[in-house]
């Protein structure tokens, strides 16, 4: 398992960097593929720089002790209050007569 974030996830992030040019990226990854990605930026820590969004979607691994967690509840926050007010915004809109 460490094998697969230590050699195989940097070298596939290096070889994305190289090929587009980019000093950053964002990846995507369901179970297994969110662990890789963390396990890189744990056991290399320069990898952290180049992974400038890592989506989590059913992550493998347990996530309470992350700094970051707060910074996602804060934008939880936000993403549930927009939701809150836009959902008035288009009821509010399905009510108004068009004309």
């Amino acid at each position: 398992m460490n094998e697969l974030g230590l050699y195989d996830t940097t070298a596939t992030i290096d070889y994305i960097l190289n090929q587009t040019g980019h000093n950053s990226l964002i990846t995507l990854g369901h179970s297994l593929g969110t662990t890789n990605v963390l396990i890189a930026g744990s056991l290399r820590p320069e990898y952290q720089t180049k992974v400038r969004l890592n989506v989590l979607w059913a992550q493998s691994a347990f996530l309470g002790n992350l700094v970051t967690r707060d910074m996602l509840e804060g934008l939880y926050g936000i993403y549930a209050e927009y939701q809150t007010i836009s959902g008035y915004f288009i009821k509010l809109a399905l009510k108004t007569p068009h004309t």
